[in-house]
């Protein structure tokens, strides 16, 4: 399947988003807490590229203006 243009909500860089392929797809490559991953669908609408995934899942925070807030203490 064709990847689809996006822009992701949180960092505003465009990516390939292959949605129709969990193989293709660059979310199945990071593994997000329920919590986390619940978290991001609440704050975003769309998918986030692969760089703003990783570094969710490196530091598991949401980034809300530079302020980063970690989802574990229910600041998100």
């Amino acid at each position: 399947m064709d990847s689809v243009r996006k822009i992701c909500g949180r960092c505003g860089q465009a990516f390939a988003c292959q949605q129709h392929s969990v193989e293709g797809c660059h979310c199945s490559l990071y593994n997000l807490r329920p919590e986390l991953s619940k978290a991001l669908a609440e704050k975003y609408t769309d998918c986030l590229c692969g760089e703003c995934l990783a570094e969710l899942t490196q530091n598991d925070t949401l980034n809300d203006n530079n302020d980063d807030q970690a989802i574990s203490s229910g600041m998100a």
